[in-house]
């Protein structure tokens, strides 16, 4: 909408940006060739209420009076989205950040896991090889006991014998050939 020749654009402009658009006006009239950046503004609507602008301004010729043509684009919605998104992505941040917590506090607990499983395999290694030497000095134990009693077995027979040799010759029988049978 184009205001009225004459009129105080001013108006339209909330409070708080006058100076700053003062200063807009007087740096297009002051270098009418230099291209101004747009700036975001909020302007005040006839109803009062109060809306988010894109504003771009040149120098230009107006019944051949120079004059500054500004051009204002609604950028509401653009804003509400910005603001959305920034939401959205600070509430996906402090979601990543307590994702990343909980699984630092799972991998440490799964790591003391594995150590503690680690450990236990280690001890059922240690008392696997102290059976297998038990059972090794059981079977040891078991040979040298079978070994001695293939000895002193025979040993016993011979010892037996010639006690009871002894016994004959003592009680008289004092024949060869009766200690030989």
């Amino acid at each position: 909408r184009a205001l009225d020749s004459g009129a105080d654009y001013i108006v339209m402009i909330h409070p708080d940006y006058h100076n700053r658009i003062m200063a807009r006006q007087r740096q297009i009239e002051c270098h009418p060739a230099t291209s101004v950046r747009p700036i975001e503004e909020i302007i005040v609507r006839k109803d009062g209420s109060e809306c988010m602008v894109e504003a771009a301004a040149s120098s230009c010729m107006y019944a051949g009076r120079r004059a500054i043509q500004v051009v204002l684009r609604d950028i509401s919605d653009r804003k509400r989205a910005q603001e959305q998104l920034y939401r959205a992505k600070f509430d996906l941040e402090r979601r990543i950040e307590q994702r990343t917590s909980d699984m630092q506090v799972i991998i440490a607990r799964l790591e003391k896991e594995m150590a503690d499983h680690h450990r236990a395999q280690d001890q059922a290694r240690q008392r696997l090889n102290e059976l297998a030497r038990v059972s090794r000095l059981a079977a040891m134990g078991e040979m040298t006991a079978g070994l001695a009693h293939q000895i002193n077995q025979p040993l016993a027979a011979i010892r037996n014998y010639a006690s009871g040799c002894l016994r004959r010759l003592q009680v008289g029988a004092t024949g060869t050939e009766d200690l030989r049978s």
